[in-house]
């Protein structure tokens, strides 16, 4: 539990500052879904949509001061339970390596039970391609008629599981445990021999399970039996021999997927080097916005920025580390690097109602924005001294985001419903998992009075690129006076992921703002 702990903390403090992906930054729209391009209002429209620094309305003052925080974790899928799983188990894993630590090691029914089970959740990892994706976002704004200055942070890690189907040997010429020769039925274990066979035949697993022991045979009898004598001429109790038999019988299909054309070349389970990589960037950038009219009822903007990033990684053996919290984040710290960019957005908006000078029908206001049009780089930190593992050295690379946003007003102008959509696929931090967003949602102000109104906020949020990804739910409110405004909003997943058997959102996110209008 410790070391989950201490992956999960990594990735909270880890993730102060970008994301590949579009965020849902500002409380009042993440409460609708993350959708701003036509909606968004004071210095985040430096983030949205630069040219709507031109407008002003209820939200979007002349002058303001403003700040925001927002956090938002999901994972692809039930990858928490998994790792913990594996974590959990890494006292017995150095059992496992105890026992496999010489020629003529024993075959305990103990380290063998603890091998099955492992197995079977480093499968449960390897065929869900799992990985966990966390968010976040603050910044300081001060906005002076159509001019913006601001100070952001927009961040991103992944945990990505890196699975080693090489080290799976039980048992080579020189090392490994102790199988026995015999294959005829053990005295007194009849049930479980038979009830092992079943497991072995049924997940046709006879020539890779040879493989594994360094066996002389791949009948799935012979099989059962030399692996139930191993375990008795090791001393183990009967209790623990049934209990090893039941957790290899349970396991065997996972197990069979993972070894799966296995190669007796590959190395022993004791050295397995399954691991979670920890891949993050913190990005903080000093903008300056700029929206302007074109025409009445057209606006443009821009948004010029100098961007520093830190990026860092770091690996956790999952199955062998003894980390603590502080000695993950002094790892993943110590192989950070910086490099600074700059960068340039652009956006354009249209209220319908103003180019024409007349009521139009549901007063409908569309936008468009590119962000990070320029693909600015970043350098990644080096593989440590010694590091023989895979690690990721491409450059981070701002891909330019585009999005495309409208509102209407229906029926009355204290309704609006809006809506965003990604034109172009994002990449994320997290490896093969892509990001095309589609927002949307509603705001309706239920008191709309001059010296305090309540907005009421609620939307949804789906990322198209994935038919795993959750869906948000999201709802929000603001208490809005003539001088300040302070926003919240939440949102939650559409489905749940077992931890210890107990039921977790499979994503969430908070968001906070609080402005000072002069």
């Amino acid at each position: 539990m410790k070391k989950l702990f201490a992956l999960m903390l990594t990735i909270c403090l880890s993730s102060q500052a970008f994301a590949l992906n579009w965020q849902m930054v500002g409380a009042r729209h993440m409460a609708m879904g993350g959708a701003g391009v036509a909606t968004a209002n004071g210095t985040l429209a430096q983030y949205y949509n630069p040219a709507l620094l031109a407008v002003n309305d209820i939200y979007n003052k002349h002058n303001e001061i403003s700040f925001n925080f927002g956090l938002q974790a999901e994972t692809s899928k039930a990858l928490l339970d998994a790792t913990k799983k594996l974590m959990d188990m890494s006292d017995q894993y150095k059992k496992v390596q105890y026992y496999m630590s010489s020629t003529g090691a024993n075959t305990h029914a103990g380290a063998l039970k603890t091998v099955f089970e492992g197995m079977g959740d480093i499968n449960d990892i390897f065929k869900n391609d799992l990985g966990v994706l966390t968010n976040a976002d603050a910044g300081l704004g001060f906005k002076f008629g159509n001019f913006a200055v601001s100070a952001r942070s927009l961040g991103s890690m992944s945990a990505l599981p890196v699975i080693d189907r090489q080290n799976l040997i039980l048992k080579s010429s020189s090392s490994g445990f102790n199988f026995s020769s015999v294959t005829t039925s053990p005295a007194g274990y009849g049930t479980e021999a038979a009830a092992l066979s079943s497991a072995i035949s049924s997940a046709n697993i006879g020539n890779d399970l040879k493989t594994l022991i360094s066996a002389s045979t791949n009948n799935p009898t012979s099989l059962a039996n030399i692996i139930i004598n191993s375990m008795v001429d090791a001393g183990s109790q009967q209790s623990e021999i049934q209990a090893a038999v039941s957790e290899m019988v349970a396991n065997m299909p996972a197990v069979a997927n993972l070894i799966n054309g296995i190669s007796s070349s590959g190395g022993l389970y004791s050295d397995n080097q399954t691991r979670v990589m920890a891949d993050m960037a913190v990005f903080s950038e000093a903008a300056l916005g700029y929206g302007f009219n074109l025409v009445h009822g057209i606006s443009l903007g821009a948004n010029v920025k100098v961007i520093e990033g830190t990026t860092a990684q770091t690996g956790i053996f999952i199955l062998s580390d003894d980390m603590g919290v502080g000695d993950v984040i002094k790892e993943a710290w110590n192989n950070k690097k910086f490099s600074t960019n700059w960068g340039v957005d652009l956006g354009a908006a249209v209220n319908f109602s103003e180019l024409f000078q007349a009521d139009v029908f549901f007063n409908p206001q569309v936008g468009i924005t590119a962000r990070n049009i320029n693909s600015p780089k970043f350098k990644r930190p080096k593989a440590p001294t010694g590091w023989t593992l895979p690690w990721n050295q491409e450059d981070y690379k701002l891909k330019p985001q585009i999005r495309a946003g409208a509102a209407i007003n229906p029926f009355t102008k204290r309704l609006t419903l809006t809506a965003d959509i990604d034109l172009n696929e994002n990449e994320t931090v997290l490896q093969n998992y892509k990001s095309r967003q589609l927002s949307a949602g509603l705001e309706v102000l239920t008191i709309d009075d001059y010296y305090f109104k309540l907005p009421l906020r609620f939307g949804v949020n789906k990322n198209l690129a994935q038919s795993d990804a959750p869906m948000y739910f999201t709802a929000g409110f603001a208490t809005v006076t003539p001088v300040f405004t302070f926003e919240l909003a939440a949102a939650i997943g559409d489905g749940t992921e077992k931890v210890d058997n107990k039921d977790i959102p499979n994503a969430a996110a908070l968001s906070m703002n609080f402005a000072w209008f002069f």
